[in-house]
């Protein structure tokens, strides 16, 4: 571990807790396209996918994916403050900046969202690269978007760590090396 330099977060359910930021752009957007409304432990099963496949897989079709996606994001846009920073995030944050390392967030969601997110948790200023769905080659746990905010930061694989709450964060930061 003496080799680490770079530190990279994912965004949702690591540095912020989005739970209701994401269940209830789910349930709004599912509602407003007349589609049922599942319960949220089948909701939170798909969880982490890409947006386009979270939608298919509640929907079984892709008939309607541009606009589910446009609502959604419009939603998180709209209501940013269902989102918020876990406790202890942005001091941790700090104190890896303060002992030298570089800090940064690879998300599959998209930018505009991630943007309000952390600012208004207070953390945008604080990372060093910021990484979303929108605009890797693409999704966790593939590591395009890893390796793209290590070139970023001009970093090698080795001296990085990804950490996140999920499956295709462990497998994204793995596969990066």
């Amino acid at each position: 571990m003496n080799n680490i330099t770079t530190i990279l977060f994912d965004l949702d359910g690591t540095l912020l807790d989005t739970t209701e930021f994401i269940y209830q752009a789910m349930e709004h957007t599912l509602g407003n396209h007349k589609y049922e409304v599942p319960h949220r432990k089948t909701i939170s099963k798909h969880i982490g996918k890409p947006i386009d496949d979270m939608y298919f897989s509640l929907t079984n079709t892709r008939e309607h994916t541009e606009s589910l996606i446009e609502m959604h994001k419009e939603f998180q846009i709209k209501n940013v403050h269902l989102s918020a920073i876990f406790p202890g995030a942005g001091e941790t944050i700090k104190a890896l900046r303060e002992k030298g390392y570089k800090t940064g967030a690879v998300t599959t969601r998209f930018r505009t969202s991630a943007e309000l997110s952390l600012k208004q948790a207070g953390i945008y200023e604080l990372l060093d690269v910021i990484v979303c769905g929108d605009e890797a080659s693409a999704f966790k746990p593939d590591p395009a978007p890893v390796f793209r905010a290590l070139e970023i930061l001009k970093e090698k694989p080795e001296n990085a760590v990804m950490i996140g709450d999920s499956v295709v964060d462990v497998l994204g930061g793995k596969h990066a090396g």
